[in-house]
């Protein structure tokens, strides 16, 4: 339970950082560069996601090799170098504005320092050392969110502001590179093209899965900025960071969670991976009603007060999001409890249904309902993931490797 709360309060605090810079760039911008900001997001998130091909998850559960850290270091750092190329045709290819473009490069920036980040954290994780995870993850809440706010302030943009943040980003780096390689584990650079082969076909299902549900997440994104302009993209980046924040809380539990169902699954303890995974998910149901009802009651004046008036707009969206949030919690340490058995390819339909439920719903509500329509559709998309995740997870544990237990 320790690493449960420190890895909570680690996640946590970062959130709450980026939920102050959000609220920074609301404040001393306006509703369209907050919308710029949101669609760069919406362009990095999916294809950085991809490319990451959840290889931490892998790390944490597979048993250990002797070049695995290496190996992985190098993949991840070819996988960002693509990832970011990738992401700059897209920006030239939709021929976006200058303005856009400039807070798409500093994002792509972030996102390459962030992945490098997420290797050592692996480490960390995987020796169960989630207090060195969560003291740099207070670091970079303070000086990462502190760098973004001084600089939003002096430029009333995003851009340089994202540029400020990365470079605070890149000392964060260095300092979790040297606690690591006091652990005598540092990783190198290794190109082992066999290895990285084996990890690329192991881990491209997982990594699809979550891509596609990254992409699912930002249809909203696109369907609005096409059909209300980034206006539109400012008030549900606004709405849809509560969903975000709380995600992030829910999902540090399972973070934490994740080495001791991986123990108990090598040991083939089922039983006792079953009841972890019952009553985590128990308890972000319970989480997931809490946030929505607080939403409900005082959502709209959250809102005006925080981020300013013209974001009261937003208010029933905000209630949709997070009773959607709910429904995700619930399944959520379901999806912990199949990496933890190290089954990486059942998610991935259920990432595309929920994508397909998605893309429909935004066809279908956006141009009705604009912000609010978009929600119902991520809400559509929840529910399906649920009963889908529930159904994988049951044929699973009675007819899979585990049936015998």
């Amino acid at each position: 339970m320790h690493g449960v709360s420190v890895t909570v309060v680690g996640n946590v605090a970062y959130t709450g950082a980026q939920f102050v810079m959000l609220v920074a760039l609301a404040r001393l911008s306006d509703v369209e560069e907050v919308g710029r900001y949101g669609l760069a997001l919406g362009i990095t998130a999916p294809v950085f996601i991809l490319v990451s091909m959840q290889l931490r998850q892998v790390q944490v559960t597979e048993e250990a090799t002797s070049h695995q850290p290496q190996v992985i270091f190098m993949l991840r750092a070819v996988s960002s170098i693509l990832a970011a190329a990738v992401c700059i045709t897209i920006g030239l290819a939709l021929s976006l504005p200058s303005s856009t473009f400039a807070i798409l490069m500093a994002t792509v920036a972030f996102k390459i320092v962030e992945a490098q980040i997420d290797v050592y954290y692996s480490i960390f994780q995987r020796q169960e050392l989630m207090s060195d995870i969560a003291r740099s993850q207070l670091w970079r809440a303070v000086g990462g969110s502190a760098a973004f706010g001084a600089v939003t302030w002096l430029t009333a943009g995003a851009a340089w502001a994202i540029v400020a943040l990365t470079a605070f980003s890149v000392v964060v780096l260095v300092s979790v590179a040297r606690g690591v390689g006091r652990l005598g584990t540092a990783p190198t650079l290794m190109w082992n093209l066999q290895e990285m082969r084996r990890l690329v076909v192991l881990t491209a299902p997982l990594g699809m899965a979550v891509a596609v549900g990254a992409f699912a997440t930002n249809v909203p994104r696109y369907a609005l900025g096409w059909e209300g302009g980034v206006t539109a993209v400012g008030t549900f980046s606004v709405v849809a960071y509560a969903l975000v924040a709380t995600g992030i809380v829910a999902g540090a539990a399972a973070e934490a969670a994740l080495p001791r169902m991986s123990s108990l699954a090598r040991a083939r303890s089922m039983d006792r991976l079953v009841r972890i995974a019952v009553r985590f998910s128990l308890c972000g149901l319970f989480f997931g009603l809490l946030c929505s009802s607080v939403t409900a009651i005082v959502g709209e004046w959250l809102l005006a007060t925080v981020f300013g008036t013209e974001y009261v707009a937003g208010s029933t969206a905000l209630v949709i999001l997070m009773t959607a949030g709910t429904v995700q919690y619930g399944y959520l340490f379901i999806g912990a409890a199949l990496y933890a058995m190290r089954i990486f390819s059942v998610q991935l339909p259920a990432s595309l249904v929920g994508l397909a439920v998605t893309i429909g719903g935004c066809l279908w509500l956006v141009p009705i309902s604009g912000v609010t329509g978009a929600a119902w559709a991520i809400l559509m998309s929840q529910a399906a993931q649920f009963v889908i995740y529930l159904w994988l997870f049951k044929s699973r544990i009675s007819s899979g490797p585990f049936a015998h237990i």
